[in-house]
């Protein structure tokens, strides 16, 4: 018969046998990296296993699913500095001039340039408030294309663009001028290159919004000459500066050539000193025919309706009083004069006339007033001051100045 272990010995023998069996299983479980593999470090691919049994897991630190606020560029940038995607807002009031946050339809409608030459005070805040363009009086052009600023206002710094500009107002250098364009001739005709550069170079330099033309005044063989010249200084300027030019209320349209309309940003008619031509010298009726007519002219030459802006004195004629002088003297009779055009024997625009003109230009599509100058005004709060009636008509024509 076959041999037979005891009982107990049989227990012994298949205890030890499943002990080994569990050692094994143990083994295996800890050592295959496919079914458990070791914690791993790696934040990208594998990430460490959450304790987190509920339904709300702590934040995670695993660049896969939950990335940490990364400093890449990339896909996440911080807060930069580049003016390209996030400019800061600028405290430079010239190359950037202040935001020009009228858009519609009259964005060239309604402008106020105002004269202010180098004998007079700086103007005010005041009257910056009541503008929406000062034209500082004036630099004058020498022969060779060069520029003399003896004559430019001493008031003229870069304190006093950025001034300014924070009152929503651009600045215009104005060149030339009477007595002050002797030099136009010879440097537009031989020095043109010269004289551009040298325009460009200090309206850069003082971040000016744009360069005004007096040329008092071109002979009729130097226009073509004269439109080149505007031209190739339109070209050079930058796209924001604007380019203007003052004419006499004598000239007529025709003088010009098409290249002048198609160049400039505006031009200012000299609607004054216009005594021996006209009934008065700035009268209101031929100061109307005169803008019609140039833009009966131009109208196809290249030049917006609103580039035309019509001139208007701030003195009498003929003894050339200061209007502030001569409201003085009237006295109590200032509201008298005020709404006529003549008094003891002066010529003059009175504050009914100044709105009148304003509004012609505003409701007929023109750009506006400019006026000579603004220290022959009283001041800009005083309730006979000129400025402050053209301020007043075209706030109320166009809502506000800005």
């Amino acid at each position: 018969m076959p041999h037979r272990f005891p009982q107990w010995m049989f227990c012994v023998a298949w205890m030890a046998l499943l002990a080994t069996a569990c050692s094994d299983d143990n083994t295996r479980d800890n050592n295959d990296a496919w079914n458990n593999p070791p914690q791993s470090t790696d934040t990208g691919n594998n990430p460490p296993p959450s304790t987190d049994t509920g339904n709300n897991p702590p934040q995670s630190t695993d660049s896969w699913n939950h990335p940490p606020q990364s400093t890449d560029s990339w896909n996440n940038p911080p807060p930069s500095t580049d003016s390209w995607n996030n400019p800061p807002p600028s405290t430079d009031t010239g190359n950037n001039p202040p935001p020009d946050t009228d858009t519609g339809p009259d964005k060239n409608r309604g402008l106020i340039f105002g004269c202010a030459p180098e004998y007079r005070p700086e103007p005010t805040l005041e009257q910056l408030q009541r503008l929406t363009h000062i034209i500082p009086f004036s630099l004058q052009v020498n022969e060779n294309g060069t520029l003399n600023q003896g004559t430019v206002p001493p008031w003229l710094t870069s304190a006093f663009v950025t001034k300014a500009h924070n009152a929503g107002v651009r600045v215009d250098i104005m060149a030339g001028g009477w007595g002050r364009s002797w030099g136009f001739s010879s440097a537009v005709a031989n020095h043109r290159a010269t004289l551009v550069a040298n325009f460009v170079a200090y309206a850069n330099g003082l971040n000016l919004d744009g360069i005004n033309i007096d040329w008092e005044f071109p002979q009729p063989s130097e226009m073509n000459a004269f439109g080149q010249f505007l031209t190739e200084l339109k070209a050079a300027m930058r796209p924001e500066q604007q380019l203007s030019i003052a004419v006499g209320g004598f000239h007529d349209p025709s003088e010009f050539p098409d290249s002048v309309f198609a160049a400039v940003d505006f031009i200012q008619l000299m609607a004054y000193d216009m005594s021996s031509h006209w009934p008065s010298h700035s009268d209101y009726n031929e100061s109307i025919k005169l803008i019609d007519r140039w833009w009966n002219y131009a109208q196809d030459k290249g030049l917006e309706k609103t580039g035309l802006v019509l001139g208007v004195p701030f003195y009498t004629r003929p003894s050339e009083q200061l209007w502030s002088d001569f409201i003085a003297a009237a006295g109590a009779n200032a509201s008298q004069v005020i709404a006529t055009d003549v008094w003891n024997g002066q010529e003059y625009n009175g504050i009914t006339t100044m709105k009148n003109k304003t509004a012609h230009c505003y409701n007929n599509g023109y750009g506006g007033i400019m006026f000579w100058e603004l220290g022959q005004d009283t001041a800009a709060t005083h309730q006979y001051s000129l400025l402050n009636a053209i301020s007043e008509e075209t706030i109320a024509l166009r809502g506000s100045l800005r």
